[in-house]
């Protein structure tokens, strides 16, 4: 998987502790559906391979990956909200409060149904501090 993402101009190696930030992550996300239907090609390669333990099945990967997409294209679609200026988004004008707690909810619901850590700095920013200057 490390490959694919090199192959798309993503080397997590160069950043500290494998962290992305910046031109990366815009990557990422402008090629989100490409990198995940490779990683999904991978992963039901392994699956497939008898010769491999896996407690996986193709429903499963299928499932994940869906998941992850989602999960990648909310957080984008967050995170463009939150591009404007501080003054536009409490004038509000456009619903993009209303939106962008949305966002938050689903963020969290699928952060929950991915079980990704819900004890580390990231989703308690989010959950937090973030429905919190939603409410602004």
């Amino acid at each position: 998987m490390e490959d694919t993402l090199r192959d798309y101009g993503i080397d997590r190696a160069s950043y500290h502790g494998g962290a992305l930030t910046g031109n990366p992550v815009s990557r990422f996300c402008l090629k989100s559906d490409e990198i995940f239907d490779a990683f999904q090609d991978q992963l039901l390669d392994y699956v497939a391979d008898p010769t491999h333990t896996c407690l996986a099945d193709e429903q499963e990967v299928r499932v994940m990956i869906s998941r992850f997409k989602e999960l990648v294209v909310l957080l984008d679609g967050f995170f463009a909200l939150h591009m404007m200026s501080h003054e536009e988004y409490l004038k509000d004008e456009d619903g993009s409060k209303e939106l962008a707690a949305k966002y938050v909810l689903a963020v969290q619901k699928r952060w929950r149904q991915i079980g990704l850590s819900v004890l580390g700095p990231k989703y308690h920013s989010l959950s937090h501090f973030v429905k919190m200057f939603v409410d602004l």
